[in-house]
């Protein structure tokens, strides 16, 4: 069996920084961008899968979650 690498870290990074871009101009449709997010168990902390989120907030007032994941 072959193993390959998920790149949901990268992707995510790339989203988030192109989505950051715009909410840093002041004609920018967004207002804040998170970095994106590991998808951890809640309690204990450990990763549960490769998964990734961003959080984004636009100038309405609408939230937004951007996923990344490996499917």
């Amino acid at each position: 069996m072959s193993e390959s690498f998920a790149y949901c870290d990268y992707i995510a990074n790339q989203i988030s920084n192109a989505l950051f871009e715009d909410a840093s101009k002041e004609t920018g449709l967004l207002r804040w961008v998170t970095k994106p997010k590991l998808d951890l168990h809640p309690e204990k902390g450990y990763m549960l899968s490769t998964k990734k989120t961003v959080n984004v907030l636009d100038i309405n007032g609408k939230n937004y979650l951007v996923t990344v994941e490996e499917v």
